[in-house]
């Protein structure tokens, strides 16, 4: 039997090593307890999630691809903090839009930021925004910006 750690499920699954911890700990994959180098460690049989796979995994969806170099555009050289919840799109296509544009996606608010989009609910990013002085617009300017191409 072919056992693999939960980074080897995950990448045969294309599903991120956390989901696969709530999978087993729900009961859905089953684990085995395997000796290696003289400790025991939770392994899932490569049957139990499909066996070999025929072609390599695809990347999974949460694993945004590296730009080449950078994209002109309204928001190039930017550094873009997505908070709060959008109405007109998810934050991921946002996100999305920001790269597109040219702009660079971060998670938190830090010096280095230069753009804050605030949706509806924003909380301590939109606050610490506001205290480092750090510009901030709402959705629809935000899509106005990057429909047409507008710079601050």
């Amino acid at each position: 039997d072919e056992f693999l750690t939960i980074d080897e499920v995950a990448q045969r699954m294309a599903l991120p090593p956390d989901m696969i911890r709530r999978r087993i700990e729900s009961g859905d994959i089953p684990v085995h307890w395997v000796e290696s180098y003289g400790k025991l460690e939770m392994r899932v049989a490569a049957e139990d999630v499909g066996g070999v796979p025929s072609a390599p995994p695809t990347p999974p969806a949460y694993a945004p691809e590296p730009a080449a170099e950078p994209v002109p555009g309204p928001l190039a050289g930017q550094s873009v903090v997505v908070t709060g919840a959008l109405a007109g799109a998810s934050r991921r296509e946002a996100e999305a839009a920001v790269v597109a544009a040219g702009g660079r996606v971060q998670s938190a608010v830090t010096r280095q930021t230069t753009l804050v989009v605030a949706g509806e609910g924003a909380g301590s990013k939109l606050d610490r925004a506001r205290a480092l002085e750090i510009e901030v617009i709402d959705e629809q300017e935000f899509w106005s910006r990057v429909a047409n191409g507008r710079m601050p």
